[in-house]
């Protein structure tokens, strides 16, 4: 068996993470509160939830922004800096609001990549209202009190990872 090309595994994680956040829009369209996107990166998966959610509060949080200009949101919900440093404020802030979280954060090391996702976890209880949804592209993303959720249909695993906060 032939293995798959960068472009084709770029493919896959794309769709995973449209089929993801997709559904979570749909689960979670008529629980109020703000969604917050952990890494902004190019803005594209940003620009996909304000198309799915033009009237909701979506706030992205970024070491730097890097992202086109179309992608970036105004100063009041776009937040740079270590993510490590802000998780208390924003445990103060948000506390128990959230129903969606997107998180497609990491550098090229994984060991790096595993220990951001595992403080991040850590936070989501403080962040995330019961009934939440959380898209991750790390396994080390799932939170006290929560459960996985399957992948939508046609949805390759291993690029996405769903976790919805028990009430």
């Amino acid at each position: 068996m032939q293995s798959m090309s960068r472009f084709e595994t770029m493919l896959e994680r794309l769709i995973a993470q449209r089929n993801c956040i997709d559904y979570a829009v749909g689960a979670v369209g008529s629980i109020e509160g703000p969604v917050l996107e952990f890494g902004l990166g190019k803005g594209r998966t940003y620009d996909h939830l304000r198309k799915r959610l033009p009237d909701r509060q979506i706030f992205v949080f970024e070491r730097s922004a890097n992202a086109q200009s179309a992608s970036v949101r105004d100063s009041d919900h776009l937040v740079t800096g270590d993510i490590r440093e802000l998780l208390p404020r924003l445990a103060h802030r948000f506390a128990k609001r959230v129903v969606l979280i997107h998180a497609d954060i990491g550098t090229g090391n994984y060991g790096d990549n595993a220990a951001l996702a595992r403080v991040l976890a850590d936070w989501i209880p403080e962040l995330i209202k019961p009934g939440g949804i959380v898209i991750a592209n790390r396994r080390e993303m799932r939170f006290r009190g929560s459960r996985p959720l399957a992948l939508p249909p046609d949805t390759a695993p291993g690029h996405c990872y769903m976790f919805t906060a028990n009430g």
